[in-house]
């Protein structure tokens, strides 16, 4: 069944009736999961369990997923995959070159770590990632490989313009990925237990600065 469908029942009576869209349903199922995947992990996680958060049959849940596999890899799509197509977009039309174009993404990756469960649920990956590699799959093929694909094709980009000095693009593209990841860690595993927070956006500013100092040639806009 479609999302955006009618689900049909029938009453007690035998009247048909119609439940809420199934895209209403999916969304309240999706977070349901991510509640439940994010608070006990991937193993413990019961769809039963997510039903119940849900208030609905645990039976309904299979007529949208199959597996929790399933589940999991909707939560990452929902939940991150928008702001993977919105870094994907800004890439590709993004104007005056690779420096104004890092520079300006700082802001909206600290909102989208601030307003997402991305660090839980990349935590939630690692941890489980070795008993569980399919985690891992799904999270490097919706997530971490668009992403590293568009700011790969930047750099390519800013290469072919002269911008940038030679290199492997995708190592580039790693660097630039990195502290970010770094950062998400470091905010979910040790603030929680009495690190110090720290300002995600002026640190990501900073390693963009950093990085462009080595990276772009004498010849790149500034």
């Amino acid at each position: 069944m479609e999302v955006g469908q009618e689900l049909v029942a029938r009453s007690p009576s035998g009247r048909r009736r119609y439940s809420r869209r199934s895209a209403s349903r999916t969304t309240e199922i999706l977070e349901a999961a991510a509640a439940e995947f994010l608070e006990r992990g991937f193993n413990e996680a019961k769809l039963e369990a997510v039903a119940q958060r849900a208030g609905i049959a645990r039976s309904l849940i299979y007529r949208y997923f199959a597996t929790k596999e399933d589940v999991f890899r909707a939560v990452v799509i929902d939940t991150l995959a928008p702001h993977v197509q919105s870094l994907k977009d800004r890439t590709e039309t993004a104007p005056g070159g690779l420096a104004p174009l890092l520079r300006g993404l700082a802001e909206p990756m600290a909102r989208v770590a601030a307003t997402t469960p991305l660090a839980a649920v990349f935590k939630l990956v690692v941890s489980e990632s070795r008993a569980f590699p399919e985690l891992a799959q799904i999270c490097h093929d919706q997530v971490l490989q668009p992403a590293l694909a568009s700011l790969e094709h930047a750099v390519a980009d800013a290469q072919a313009r002269g911008e940038v000095r030679s290199g492997d693009p995708r190592l580039f593209a790693l660097q630039i990925l990195s502290p970010l990841l770094t950062a998400l860690t470091f905010s979910d595993t040790f603030v929680p237990v009495g690190a110090a927070e720290h300002d995600l956006e002026a640190l990501l500013r900073q390693c963009v600065e950093v990085f462009l100092e080595g990276a772009l040639t004498r010849q790149a806009p500034a």
